[in-house]
This record gives structure tokens, sequence and C-alpha cells, in this order.
């Protein structure tokens, strides 16, 4: 019979009011396992429930090709078993020790017991349960856009089974994971793990020997995963938004023609303005010069943010070229090789930003032109000879000062704009000879037998 001490030592039951311990001893059984030693097999007690006391324990599956597939690790204070975690139609499932297991173990009807004589328990389970579900849905998202190398970092501190107590003391995880455990659990092949294993070894992040893992420094490795993480993530929400390419486009050649006929439209006016006599048009027409003034203000640096839109929709055009040209050579090149596949070189990742300066310039400029428009307007509404005999100190005169000032830097800054839509769009295509000429070196060492 199992006592109240092992009880304790399971999460699930830790503060657990005595009376009710001594309840859930008299409807589960206990059993001990020897590493290697399967607990269950494919449809075997499917409706039963285990509480792990002590040891380490994995499900898997098999593969087509009889590989072995780790589904979960479980480590002393989890539950596992069908009765509430469900058995996958038609995905046959193994348990197996890892190294010396004690459990407790309850078919369905005492489960029903169970319910009845231990409530806070059960409830307990079930809250175990969704966050068991939820650390699962987690470290899915934490690992899917990460390389091998910072899934397999991720993988051993989380081994480790210590991250609320990370700090800079070295980390040594229990040597019962074989390699091939390890790649199961970030999806590559087990020379992989070994190949990355003993490169961060010498790079003096991993320590120990054999299937005995040291993390040197876990404080300082996991803030450069997370970052790692970030970074990733990132790139993967530019990727998506720069399918929006056509969009930006589209939109950018709808201003351009906004423009044309905006300018079109002042150009009619302007033709009018100027067939009356000088002094009818300076005397009388200031509404009409008032008006031109504010379009000539502001239609260059609409139509220029039109043009902003289009380099942009080029720029993340490029981008999809980019990440097209890296799944191709997933695509084309053997699974071993995946993990050699180039990356975007710096200014390969820079290139969203620059664009996106451009576009913060292109913006800045629009506005502050619509504000020299609305300047402008004040000015000439005032008859010409008011405008030239505006004293020194007048407001009018101020106004007209301002204006010029604005319209001086205004016009070099828009061309700025450009200047940098045109590094991005030129970082893009350097990004792109970069992968072409990087997947081709590795394509023909893989032909070739050499070593990549």
């Amino acid at each position: 019979m199992l006592d109240v001490w092992h009880l304790r030592n399971i999460n699930l039951l830790d503060g657990i009011d005595p009376i009710e311990l001594d309840n859930i001893l008299e409807v589960t059984q206990t059993q001990g396992f020897k590493r290697g030693e399967i607990i269950f097999e494919p449809h075997e007690h499917p409706h039963r429930l285990y509480l792990l006391h002590h040891g380490k324990v994995k499900s898997y599956t098999l593969t087509p090709k009889g590989d072995e597939w780790i589904l979960q690790l479980f480590h002393p204070g989890d539950a596992f078993g069908g009765l509430l975690m469900g058995v996958a139609e038609g995905v046959p499932i193994w348990t197996e020790a890892l190294d010396q297991v004690v459990v407790s173990t309850m078919n369905e009807d005492s489960f029903k017991q169970f319910q009845q004589i231990a409530p806070n328990t059960c409830f307990r389970l079930f809250r175990y349960m969704s966050n068991h579900h939820a650390r699962t849905i987690h470290a899915l998202r934490q690992l899917i856009h990460l390389k091998a190398t910072y899934r397999l970092v991720i993988t051993l501190l989380n081994l480790a089974q210590s991250r609320p107590q990370i700090d800079s003391r070295d980390l040594t995880i229990d040597g019962g994971y074989t390699h091939s455990d390890i790649a199961n659990l970030i999806g590559v092949r087990r020379t992989t793990v070994s190949e990355l294993i003993s490169e961060l070894r010498k790079n003096g992040i991993l320590g120990g020997t054999g299937r005995q893992i040291t993390i040197c420094k876990p404080l300082a490795i996991y803030r450069s995963s997370r970052s790692q993480k970030g970074d990733r993530l990132m790139q993967a929400m530019i990727g998506k938004m720069a399918k929006m390419y056509p969009m930006l486009i589209m939109v950018g050649v709808l201003i351009v023609i906004i423009s044309f006929f905006v300018g079109f439209n002042n150009s009619q006016a302007a033709a009018e303005y100027f067939a009356v006599d000088k002094i009818t048009r300076e005397t009388t027409l200031m509404d009409q010069r008032a008006a031109i003034a504010s379009v000539d203000a502001w239609l260059p640096f609409f139509k220029f943010f039109g043009l902003g839109l289009i380099l942009g929709g080029i720029v993340m055009a490029l981008r999809v070229i980019i990440d097209e040209l890296r799944q191709v050579g997933k695509t084309v090149l053997p699974t071993k090789l995946h993990s050699s596949l180039p990356t975007p070189p710096w200014y390969g990742l820079m290139m969203p930003m620059v664009m996106m300066l451009g576009m913060v310039i292109f913006i800045i400029a629009i506005v502050v032109g619509f504000q020299n428009a609305s300047l402008a307007s004040d000015i000439f509404s005032n008859p010409a000879p008011v405008i030239d005999s505006a004293g020194a100190d007048s407001v009018l005169l101020g106004q007209v000062q301002q204006l010029h000032t604005i319209k001086s830097w205004l016009i070099p800054f828009k061309f700025f704009g450009i200047a940098t839509m045109f590094l991005s769009i030129t970082m893009g295509l350097g990004t792109i000879v970069f992968i072409l000429t990087e997947q081709t070196r590795i394509l023909d060492a893989s032909l070739s037998g050499k070593s990549v």
C-alpha cells in the first residue's frame, strides 16, 4: 500500500487534507516499473488514470517507417492515461519508464469514487489538465519558428525542470534522456542532435560528456533564446504582411492617378486665373490664387506618398520572393541539410525596417505639406499689394517666411525618402543574390558528396 509521504510528493496532492489523502489511498493501486519497461501498450488500459510519484515517463507512437516519435514526457507530479487525456483514434500509443518509476493508478469505477470522496483533489486534477494542455500549446508556439539550435537549447532548459530558478549557476540534465529522445522532441534526426550538442560543447554553451549534459550560464542562454524567438516571430509576422504587396501597389497607383487629376484640375484653374490682367487678379481673385497655391503646396508630397507605396510594395514583393526561395531550398535539398540553409544576411533582415523608415518620411512630408498648404491659403487670401507691403514685424511677413523655410527643407526631405526606398530595394536584391548563391553552393556540395 502506498503511504501518505509518497502521495505528498505529487504536486496534484500537495497540501491536501490528511483525511482526503486516506480516502484516496483506498481507491488507488500502486505499481513500480524498471527503466525501459512498458507501463501500457496501445489500447491497453485506455480508461485508466496514472499519477506519477517517482521517475520519468515518456509516451510515444511509431511512424510508418517504425521510428519512435515522442508525444509527451512526464515528471513526478504529472498525471497521464486515457481516462482523462483521451486516446487519439487510430494513433497507437506506448508509455515507457525512462528510469525507476512508481505510479498510482485507478480505473473508471475507482475514479467515480475518487470524485465523490476527494472533490477538491478532483478539481485540482482538472485544473492540472487545463494547464498541461496550455503548456503543450505554448511549447509548440515557442518552438515552431526557431532554428534547430535554439529549439535544442530551449528543450534542454525545459528538461532541466529549473526555469523558475534559472540563474548564473550551471544546470545538469539527467542522463536518462538519449539523443534520440531529444531529437524526437525538437523534430530533427538523432545525428543532428549529436552534431548540435557537440558544436555547443565546443562553443562553451554546453558541458558534460555523453548523455550527461550541463547547461553553462543558463540565464544568459535563456534570455538569448527568448530574444531569438521574438526576432523569429517578428520576421514571421513581416513575412505574412509582405503577401499584401499587391494591395500596397494598387493603393499607390490610385494615389498617383488621383494626384494627376487634381493637378490637371489645378492647371485649369491656374489657366483661368492668369488669363485675367494682373491688377484684377491680384486685387479681386484672391480666393482662386489661395486655392491654387494651397494645392501646389500639398500635391507634390501626396504624389510622392503614392510613389512611396508603390516602392514599398516592390520591397514587400522582394520579401515574398526571398521567403519562396528559402522554401524552395527546403524542398530541393535533403532534410539533413535543412539546418545548413542560409539565413538572410543582416541587410535582408533590415530591409523591411528601412522601407518603413522611408514610409515614415513620406507620411511626415505629406502632413507637413498639408500644414504648409493651409499656411499658403492664409497668405494668398490677401491682395498681392498687401503681401508685398507687409512690415518687418508683421504676422503676414512671418507667415511668408515660414512658408518658404518649410518648402526649402521639405523638398530634399521627400527625396531622402525616395533614396531610402531604393536602398531597401537594393537590400532585397542583394539578399536574393546571397540566398541563390549559398543554396547553389550547398546543392553542389551535396551532389558532389562534399561536406557543407
